[in-house]
């Protein structure tokens, strides 16, 4: 899965050949860690713990990728969790963080 989002960053971001393989060392580790996080049946990760999951991680791809890549990035993630489960409302990437702007629900 981390050779595949890997793979798949690399073309969607242009990266060179060595930021490729740095990107696929950082989602294979974030793979391991929250693969670890959920082993623990008893136990479901929090929010706190999977925002500082992806806090951290994102802070890696940032030392690899260019300030133009992470703004993609952070661009297509945002666009990839609208629609896939996630609470409605408006995704917006700024300063290299993704935020969530809850829209009122009709009840």
């Amino acid at each position: 899965m981390a050779a595949h989002q890997a793979k798949r960053l690399g073309k969607e971001l242009s990266l060179s050949t060595d930021q490729s393989a740095k990107v696929q060392e950082i989602m294979a580790a974030r793979a391991q860690e929250m693969q670890a996080l959920r082993a623990d049946a008893s136990t479901r990760p929090t929010r706190e713990q999977m925002q500082a999951n992806r806090a951290k991680y994102n802070d890696q791809l940032k030392q690899v990728l260019t300030p133009e890549q992470f703004a993609k990035y952070t661009t297509l993630a945002a666009n990839r969790h609208h629609g896939h489960g996630m609470p409605d409302g408006k995704f917006k990437a700024k300063d290299g963080k993704l935020k969530l702007k809850a829209t009122p629900t009709a009840s």
